[in-house]
């Protein structure tokens, strides 16, 4: 297959740059599962040496974006298996940012924390679907960063990327949304109080619902897709 336009942002790097373009196509969907994509085809199609291009498909197949096909890479397929996996992982490594966030906070985190939260709160009044995913996101991510472990930082952030491409966001119904912020206000009122085994036990388990809930999706899209 042809390549479509790959669009690299300024990087550091060619690499970084490259991975960026093909990570955003991935996510977005203008490269679809089983798409595929070999190095001498994607340097010649950016115009740009195979050794930067070799770093950036490694660090994609790294993440399970790309896997091998015969001598080739191809985008991969949606597995309830995978995502399943990648949801385990996720409610474990968010416990353990909100358990470091709770010990190592400062007030500016707690500011940020409340701020962001009033506004979910406001987009959820508006059912302004747009604004409540952004700020759910978010709040996780300053969370993370309240945790000051950037190797946790990256990893989660690789996971967020990895689960939304394969399913999209579990917010859609007004009964969750009411829900995620309750627990969210629940999550930030431990984190306030230092209390880092609550923050931990609260935030694996509003992972734990909203992945249920996502693999649910992902079940129920496979059931009518075979109808």
């Amino acid at each position: 297959m042809s390549l479509p336009p790959i669009q690299i942002p300024t990087a550091s790097s060619l690499a970084d740059g490259l991975y960026e373009g093909l990570r955003n196509a991935i996510l977005e969907g203008v490269l679809q599962p089983g798409d595929k994509i070999t190095e001498r085809s994607l340097a010649l199609h950016v115009k740009i040496s195979r050794t930067p291009v070799r770093q950036a498909l490694q660090r994609l197949q790294n993440e399970g974006m790309l896997e091998p096909s015969g001598r080739s890479l191809v985008v991969s397929n949606v597995s309830l298996e995978t995502l399943t996996e990648l949801c385990i992982v996720r409610q474990t490594l968010e416990g353990l940012a909100a358990h470091l966030a709770a010990m190592k906070r400062n007030e500016s985190d707690l500011f940020a924390l409340t701020n962001i939260l009033n506004d979910m709160e406001s987009a959820v009044e508006k059912n302004d679907f747009n604004t409540i995913i952004h700020t759910n996101n978010s709040f996780h991510t300053l969370i993370w960063q309240a945790s000051q472990n950037q190797y946790l930082i990256q990893r989660l952030s690789e996971l967020r990327s990895s689960i939304m491409r394969m399913q999209n966001s579990t917010l859609h119904s007004k009964e969750r949304q009411i829900e995620s912020l309750e627990e969210h206000r629940e999550i930030l009122k431990v984190i306030s109080d230092s209390d880092a085994e609550a923050a931990e036990r609260l935030t694996r388990e509003h992972f734990r619902k909203a992945e249920n809930l996502r693999i649910a999706m992902l079940k129920i899209k496979a059931i009518k897709n075979l109808s």
